[in-house]
């Protein structure tokens, strides 16, 4: 459980929320059961708008400013997903594609 909330991020649908630690550890919660469905630590580092959830993807990505770039990783598992050389990431408006374009 982490001890101290900084970042509250809602998913694509609304669904879930990902809570967010000052670094690293976050968990994923199911806003209508009010349970916890998955805790890990990520490359998530504390500063700007750095976690995005997809309910259509079950994929929570993370970034850091200084080391590791962007990670998916699997909502609900924590398997994780290094993406290398990402220039643009967006997903459309339902959350079900992404577009990653690498140099």
């Amino acid at each position: 459980m982490i001890d101290t909330v900084r970042h509250v991020v809602p998913s694509s649908r609304s669904t879930r929320v990902v809570l967010g630690a000052f670094e690293n550890d976050v968990e994923v919660w199911d806003v209508a059961g009010g349970s916890s469905l998955a805790s890990f630590r990520t490359c998530f580092d504390f500063g700007g708008s750095r976690l995005a959830l997809s309910d259509e993807l079950n994929v929570l990505i993370a970034g850091a400013y200084h080391r590791y770039g962007l990670v998916g990783y699997a909502a609900d598992t924590a398997v994780r997903s290094d993406l290398k050389k990402v220039q643009r990431l967006s997903l459309n408006g339902d959350g079900t594609s992404q577009a990653l374009v690498a140099q």
